[in-house]
């Protein structure tokens, strides 16, 4: 069973198989056009390559990780304690940008009912808001994200930890960060849910989902029982892995040659040459 996927969505969703835990999880009903060995005929050594480069780049700079998934959210890393689980493969890159993408993601201002809402049209369930959250648990954030959690007490915040974050952020002009865990902040794990339960989550979105009589049981759970949490949170990542996905071959995706450009437009040849290998893959 491969755990890569293409081009540009290998680099995002094979960083997930560098987390170095035991949980291996690769079940539910699969998006037709996917499948768990997409390269095994075209390139079986990519899931090697990728992994192999990654574990490079994340030895340089460890700050890369929590940016990729951020990416894999929106359109880890080497010793980090996180769970290592197998992703559906084929989707395309699409053929150029989404300008309403943004329009639907969700804002470090989002109370839980927002949160449920917006994930909810798209098939989650409360378990899976909560242990995607838990993403949260490494990374950085900006100041200007954090104005309205420094001024406004619902949800509920530390005073000390309240300080520290107007020590941090005096205005929503100033270029300094905040880690995401206050707890362990270059690790994987479970303290992101310890956080809340100590009113110490860095956004209005992370705090509120301890507070909230939907969710508050999970963070409860999830905070008692990491090894629950990473089960979940694959589970959670493995769904958001198949959503929007592009895997026909006519006009609307690719897989792209540079991950950050799209392809230049092909000869018909080309075209056909690619189809017949997608066909065989299929087989």
């Amino acid at each position: 069973m491969a755990r890569v996927s293409p081009l540009f969505h290998s680099l995002l969703l094979i960083s997930s198989l560098v987390l170095a835990s035991q949980i291996h999880v690769s079940s539910g009903k699969l998006v037709p056009g996917l499948s768990w060995n997409y390269y095994l005929l075209t390139c079986p050594k990519l899931e090697r390559i990728i992994r192999k480069h990654l574990e490079d780049v994340f030895e340089k700079d460890s700050g890369v990780a929590p940016g990729i998934l951020r990416l894999f959210f929106h359109d880890c890393f080497p010793n980090l304690g996180g769970p290592d689980f197998d992703v559906p493969l084929g989707r395309k890159d699409g053929l150029g940008p989404n300008a309403t993408a943004p329009d639907n993601l969700p804002a470090p201002f989002f109370r839980t009912d927002d949160l449920l809402r917006g994930f909810g049209n798209r098939g989650f369930d409360a378990t899976d808001v909560v242990a995607l959250s838990g993403a949260h648990t490494y990374g950085r954030a900006h100041c200007p994200s954090l104005v309205n959690r420094t001024i406004e007490t619902d949800p509920p915040i530390d005073p000390n930890f309240n300080n520290n974050l107007i020590a941090t952020c005096p205005n929503a002009e100033s270029p300094n960060t905040v880690n995401l865990d206050v707890r362990t902040p270059v690790k994987f794990d479970n303290m992101y849910y310890i956080n809340l339960l100590n009113r110490q989550g860095v956004f209005t979105s992370d705090q509120d989902i301890a507070g909230s009589p939907k969710t508050k049981e999970i963070v409860n759970q999830f905070a008692s029982d990491q090894k629950l949490f990473f089960k979940k949170f694959s589970d959670a990542f493995v769904k958001v892995s198949q959503l929007d996905v592009i895997t026909d071959r006519i006009g609307k995706g690719e897989i792209r040659d540079k991950c950050f450009v799209a392809n230049k437009r092909r000869s018909s040849m080309a075209s056909v040459v690619e189809e017949v290998v997608e066909l065989a893959q299929e087989i």
